[in-house]
């Protein structure tokens, strides 16, 4: 596979000023600019760039005219939530709520037009959905354990319980008895400083005279603590002993983090808990190595909850789930298939 993923689409308009405001006051997405002048609808690590059908741009589809489009969404809220929000800005459903199948699984959609009469789809994750063949034997009972295993899930994700903290991209959110937070992460001069550092270790590469990079390394150090700090801090000191221990902490990161990741020290520090190898130690403190949204996070945490419970239920052992569920029986086959291993 040589494509991760989706960057941007353009979104041929008739009216750019109505278009933004639709999907920013009915979807809550951003609206910037950039370039000379064009428009750009944001949201989570994507973004809609926006050409009035008046006015041609190089490199423009060929046949790109308004009302054309039939776009899909992932919420990051439940959505009911969103039901409702189509209806407080008088915008008709045409279809939903239905089940389909997404790219990663089945989703549960909302179905209705933007101004240029564009098809939109909005949808949320059915939790724990998979995609099963059609036939095949033990398919039914393989059918009724994932709808229960979503139906569970779906049950936490309504009501955790228990004080929820997200770190995903450059924000963290805070969620608990109905009560939502969000944060941003590493203000601006964060994000210069972190540009004069890379300038700087470039023209290193480039030949230039070695640096010493300890101070600076430790000044962004400093910096990006103390944010996180006067982030998450307040709310946690607001939290009792007891809803400190029960707290579900997610950190969302786009790749394997690397060993000492700050947020991760902190984290680990501020709750008393350690993160593990793969999912070995986690508890109550997991790492979601993928660039996710507020949904995505909250469904591993779900998942990481229902997993203990699980393996309480079914080995004594409510970390046994966070190991592969054959891995004990595996010795033995590996001596078999493998009786020389190789040597290092």
């Amino acid at each position: 596979m040589f494509v991760a993923q989706l960057d941007h689409l353009v979104l041929t308009v008739r009216d750019a000023a109505a278009t933004v405001q639709f999907y920013t006051q009915v979807l809550g997405m951003q609206w910037r600019t950039f370039g000379d002048g064009r428009q750009a609808l944001h949201f989570g690590t994507q973004k809609i760039n926006l050409h009035e059908a008046q006015r041609p741009i190089d490199a423009n589809v060929r046949h790109a005219v308004p009302g054309s489009a039939d776009l899909c969404f992932l919420l990051t809220v439940p959505l009911s939530q969103m039901q409702q929000r189509l209806m407080d800005h008088q915008v008709p459903v045409i279809e939903g709520p239905v089940v389909r199948a997404g790219a990663q699984g089945e989703i549960r959609s909302l179905y209705f037009y933007d101004p240029d009469e564009n098809l939109i789809e909005v949808a949320e994750p059915l939790p724990g959905a998979i995609f099963e063949p059609k036939e095949g034997p033990g398919r039914e009972q393989n059918r009724s354990f994932h709808q229960l295993y979503q139906q569970r899930l779906q049950q936490w994700l309504e009501n955790p319980d228990r004080p929820v903290l997200l770190q995903v991209a450059d924000s963290v959110i805070f969620r608990y008895q109905g009560q939502r937070r969000q944060l941003t992460l590493r203000p601006p001069p964060y994000h210069a400083f972190k540009a004069e550092v890379h300038a700087q270790a470039a023209e290193c590469m480039g030949g230039a005279p070695m640096l010493d990079f300890t101070a600076a390394l430790e000044r962004g150090a400093r910096m990006e603590l103390e944010d996180l700090h006067a982030a998450v801090f307040p709310w946690w000191s607001g939290l009792t002993v007891e809803e400190r221990q029960r707290c579900a902490i997610c950190v969302a990161s786009p790749h394997q983090p690397r060993d000492g990741r700050l947020s991760l020290l902190y984290l680990e520090r501020l709750s008393g808990r350690k993160t593990g190898v793969g999912a070995s130690l986690d508890d109550g403190l997991i790492v979601l190595e993928m660039d996710c949204d507020e949904h995505t996070a909250l469904l591993g945490l779900a998942r990481h909850y229902l997993d203990q419970e699980i393996g309480e239920l079914f080995f004594g052992d409510r970390f046994r789930m966070q190991r592969d569920v054959m891995a004990d029986a595996a010795g033995p086959i590996l001596e078999e298939l493998i009786p020389f291993p190789a040597r290092a």
